[in-house]
């Protein structure tokens, strides 16, 4: 209603973005290759597939150490 003041708590998440770009030795770009996110227990943490240019990006990551890696059972 008008005049009133409505207080919400809601929880604030920190995260990030990894992104990148794989390429062959001759820099032409590898596309549909499928990307692992890996924490430092070695968990796989995301997957995500590289688009035609080779771009890939994972979205949303916690604050954290991590390897990017190519799916080894793709």
């Amino acid at each position: 209603r008008p005049g009133s003041t409505l207080h919400f708590d809601f929880p604030v998440i920190e995260t990030g973005s990894i992104d990148g770009l794989v390429t062959r030795d001759d820099d032409s770009p590898i596309g549909g290759m499928r990307l692992e996110l890996v924490n430092e227990k070695g968990e796989v943490i995301m997957t995500a597939d590289t688009a035609y240019d080779g771009f890939y990006s994972f979205e949303f990551v916690p604050p954290g150490t991590y390897t990017v890696r190519a799916d080894p059972s793709y």
